[in-house]
């Protein structure tokens, strides 16, 4: 687990790439290292399980709530940007899942099977 809470997701030439931070949530799972970032998964809680991917408008939607944006026009340009970039780059994914085992499956299948 590279962060257990929210990672620092960057851009280097063209390429997502996320990072541990010390903030690491409740369990404290996290590492300090920057790893390439291929897929993003939106969690929800289902009945049944799922991962299918979602349109660029739902991830910018699910991703606007969960990132800082800066309160300057140069510093909310360069995240938009940025969030921009971070979209068309990866996979993107909703996963619906419950306690059961499925759920891991159908989230590990969706991650492994599919390139962007």
């Amino acid at each position: 687990i590279l962060n257990g809470d929210k990672p620092i997701l960057r851009m280097i030439d063209g390429k997502v790439y996320a990072a541990g931070t010390p903030w690491r949530g409740k369990e404290g799972y996290g590492v300090a290292e920057m790893l390439p970032l291929a897929a993003v998964g939106f969690l929800e809680r289902a009945a049944e399980p799922s991962a299918v991917p979602i349109s660029k408008d739902g991830a910018t939607v699910r991703f606007a709530s969960q990132i800082y944006i800066p309160g300057t026009p140069r510093g909310a340009s360069l995240a938009l940007g940025t969030l921009n970039g971070i979209i068309n780059a990866v996979r993107l994914y909703e996963i619906r899942a419950n306690m059961n085992e499925e759920s891991a499956i159908a989230s590990h299948n969706a991650f492994k099977n599919n390139k962007k």
